[in-house]
């Protein structure tokens, strides 16, 4: 009877569906501890018809989000292909310089922890 799915698992299971990834972290900050708060956000808004998009817990979502608010979301121009492919490059721009951010502070508590790491003795290797 082991091979029984708990509704626990079920609940996990749905949340990396709608995540799409199944180690799901927030792009932003690194939090990866409870798929439940995290939230999947798109690259850019679902009028311009691009899914494109990553996984944000919800406090960074939240965060960006209000910093959009006021930008005018709705397509302006007459060639939408063209301004679509403009807001896509911007938005994956801004992305990009969140997960550089990220990563370079991933690398830097990295590094931190050798440091913190006491030396091994040749005896103990």
């Amino acid at each position: 009877m082991d091979d029984i799915i708990n509704p626990k698992e079920l609940r996990k299971e749905a949340h990396f569906r709608r995540l799409k990834s199944r180690n799901p972290i927030c792009l932003r900050c690194g939090y990866n501890t409870c798929p439940a708060a995290l939230e999947y956000a798109h690259v850019i808004p679902r009028k311009f018809g691009v899914g494109d998009g990553g996984a944000l817990c919800r406090n960074c979502h939240r965060e960006i989000t209000e910093a959009e608010v006021g930008l005018g979301f709705t397509p302006q121009a007459e060639d939408r292909e063209l301004e679509q492919a403009g807001r896509y490059v911007l938005a994956l721009g801004e992305w990009l310089e969140i997960i550089a951010r990220t990563l370079k502070h991933f690398g830097a508590s990295l590094l931190q922890r050798v440091e913190t790491i006491p030396a091994q003795s040749e005896g103990e290797q």
